[in-house]
Formats: structure tokens, C-alpha cells, sequence
């Protein structure tokens, strides 16, 4: 395999064994740079909270176990890493096991529990190192060799976005490092000219939408979990963010997974549906989603038409605009999926009913009912 960037950090409890640890660090990595990292006493529990994902209020046992003074991180190169299952707090999970290793008996010289953090894996480094610096780990390492940056350096800062975040560009040059995202829609003046006014809630697709929810430091605007509905402090303001995920049945599971596998980076920012996606899930949206297909969505639709091949006609054609849809769902194998959000119109009439892609009772329509609408009754309207 690759050599790796890995991250360890020293919980302030654990200072007094730094040294010896780092000492042994040398031995087994090669030590790429250690700084100390001082967190606000105001900030500091939801800083824990979003860096662990996991809600930890203020003198929580976990910030009285580890301490809430400044912090060692410490970034080192595996050359050689290997992969095995190991047994963790969250049940067997494959991990890099020299850095599983080297933290156990790290944990061990530190009292036990967990005074020591260390990553697991590359996705790990990249959400913690970028919450903590606000670039990815090579970037970081790239900044800090370009000012000459001393090891031992003290970084006065919260997590990034712990006071909410500057733009789109912050936002989502720290999320790109996290999770898999994508905007769904209404993204062609991002980021530079989004307005809340302009342009409303952003729509993300989210392949851990709880893991994207404490990154970006979202309020939960309904208490209801079904309901996806977040606030985000954004320039200034709070903009509201929807979640989604494959698990929500927003669409097709497998649609969703797909669009994420083939996303696309726009602007260098954020990743966005690919062309033809984009053109059928802003259908699907605009047939399923909605009482009727407005000028808007119609307008958008016949835009984007000629760039996947598809005639003006199909799109303003009722009749032709439905048989688009179907055909789009017959050719990929997918289904109209009631979604979880009970918020969520779903008005499958709009394209024929549930027999639309060629389901009759005797392939056992009625079971087919049921997988499709989660139990629920749901008459279909145009």
C-alpha cells in the first residue's frame, strides 16, 4: 500500500507523557510536524462535539477525561500501513493497525481510556485535520513549510466554522475533506453569488448526513429525526440546509448512491449530479415532488435538455415529459420511492400510478405498494 498521513493528538491530560511519546513516534512513523492547538474555554464542548460527532456538553466526562487545555497534534508519514479488523468502541471495524497499535499502548502510558487520539484510516485524518486547521492534511503541511512554520508552533483557534463560516468556499473546502456531498440543485451561482434571498435552502446529498450535520455545526430546525431540515450560520446569516441521504428515500437508494459514486466538482468547490442526473433528478423533483410542474422547473429543464439529448417537446409535453421519466426508471431498474420525510409530497399519478413501469398484480403489485410507500397510504394525484 501507499505510505499514509496519519494524525495523533495528546489530550492536554496527557502532556506530561508528550515527550516520550513523540520519542517513540520517531520510531515508528516518520514525524511530519507536531503543533499545540488552544481551543476557547467558550467554544470548547461543542468543539468536542463536532470534532467526535457525538453531542458532549460542557464538562462532559469525556472533556474532564481528556483535559480542556491546550493539545498536541501530531502528523506523521506511515510508509508501510496494513490493514486488519480490530475490536473498537464501535465493534470490529478494519483499521490501520500501526496506528491502532502505537495508540493502545499509548492510552496504556497515559492512565487507559482515551487521553489519546489517533486516526484509523485516511478518511479520519482528512475530517479531523481539516476541522482542526481548515485544510486537508497536505495542504497544512504545505502552509506550514511555506512560512517556515516552527514545530511546537501554539494555534489559538476553534474548529473551523465554530463561529459559524465566512462563505461557500470555507464551507465546503472543510466538508469535501469529511464526507461525500453533493448539491442536488439551484447551484449555478455558487458560491461566489449565493444569497439566501436569491436562492433559498441548498439541497445536499449526503453519504453520512449525520457525520455532514456536525461538521457544518447545523441546528436542527424540527425535532422530528425523520425531518432533515438544518440551519447553517453562513455569511452572516442562517441558511437552511437540507440533508438528505440514500436511507431517506428521497429517490431511488441506488440513484442517489449512484449520483454520489459519479458526482462531479464544480468550480473547484463543490460537487454537483452528473449532466444526465442532474437533468432527471431535477425531473423526478419537479413530477414527484411537487403539485405540478412550475414555469420554473419547466424553464431549467428545457435548458439542460439539449445538453443530454433529449427534445424540448418531451419536456413540455405532459404526456411525453411522464414516458421520459418512466423510460429514464425502466432503463436504470429504479423505483418511485415514497420518501421518510412525511413533509415530502409524493405524487406518483403524475407519472401514471404505481403500474407506470410496468408492474400488473400479478407480479404482485400490492407488495410492491408496500416496499415502495414505507406502509403508508398514499393516493396518487396529478
Amino acid at each position: 500500500m501507499p505510505p499514509e498521513i496519519h494524525l495523533f493528538l495528546i489530550w492536554s491530560n496527557a502532556r506530561p507523557t508528550f515527550a516520550k511519546i513523540l520519542d517513540d513516534l520517531r520510531g515508528r512513523f516518520e514525524v511530519l510536524t507536531h503543533v499545540d492547538i488552544r481551543w476557547s474555554a467558550e467554544k470548547f464542548a461543542s468543539n468536542m462535539t463536532r470534532f467526535y460527532g457525538v453531542n458532549l456538553p460542557s464538562q462532559s466526562y469525556k472533556e474532564v477525561h481528556c483535559g480542556n487545555g491546550p493539545f498536541a497534534m501530531v502528523l506523521v508519514r506511515d510508509a508501510a500501513p496494513k490493514y486488519e479488523e480490530r475490536k473498537t468502541s464501535r465493534g470490529p471495524v478494519v483499521v490501520n493497525t500501526n496506528m491502532f497499535d502505537a495508540k493502545s499502548v499509548y492510552r496504556e502510558w497515559t492512565g487507559g481510556g482515551h487521553r489519546i487520539h489517533a486516526t484509523n484510516s485516511i478518511e479520519e485524518c482528512r475530517h479531523d485535520v481539516a476541522l482542526l486547521t481548515g485544510l486537508g492534511p497536505e495542504a497544512f503541511l504545505q502552509e506550514r513549510a511555506a512560512r517556515g512554520a516552527p514545530d511546537g508552533e501554539l494555534l489559538e483557534r476553534d474548529l473551523t466554522g465554530a463561529r459559524g463560516w465566512r462563505d461557500l468556499r470555507e464551507l465546503f473546502g472543510v466538508l469535501n475533506q469529511c464526507t461525500r456531498t453533493v448539491v442536488l440543485r439551484n447551484f449555478e451561482a455558487m458560491p461566489d453569488e449565493y444569497t439566501l434571498a436569491g436562492h433559498g435552502d441548498i439541497d445536499l446529498l449526503c453519504e453520512d448526513p449525520v457525520m455532514a450535520a456536525y461538521v457544518l455545526g447545523g441546528e436542527r430546525a424540527f425535532p422530528d429525526a425523520r425531518r432533515v431540515h438544518y440551519y447553517v450560520k453562513l455569511g452572516g446569516e442562517r441558511v437552511p440546509f437540507d440533508l438528505r441521504s440514500p436511507d431517506d428515500r428521497y429517490m431511488e437508494p441506488e440513484w442517489s448512491r449512484a449520483i454520489l459514486q459519479d458526482r462531479v466538482l464544480r468550480e473547484g468547490v463543490f460537487f454537483t449530479p452528473p449532466p444526465n442526473d442532474y437533468f432527471f433528478s431535477l425531473l423526478y423533483h419537479a413530477m414527484i415532488h411537487k403539485r405540478r410542474v412550475s414555469d420554473d422547473y419547466l424553464d431549467r429543464l428545457i435548458a439542460l435538455a439539449p445538453g443530454i439529448g433529449v427534445s424540448t417537446e418531451a419536456v413540455i409535453d405532459p404526456a411525453a415529459r411522464s414516458e421520459l421519466m418512466n423510460g429514464f426508471m425502466r432503463a436504470r431498474g429504479y423505483r418511485y420511492c415514497s420518501p421518510v420525510d412525511p413533509t415530502v409530497n409524493f405524487f406518483v399519478g403524475s407519472v401514471g400510478g404505481f403500474g407506470a413501469l410496468g408492474f400488473t398484480p400479478r407480479d404482485g403489485l400490492e407488495g410492491k405498494m408496500e416496499e415502495w410507500i414505507g406502509g403508508r397510504k398514499i393516493a396518487a394525484r396529478a
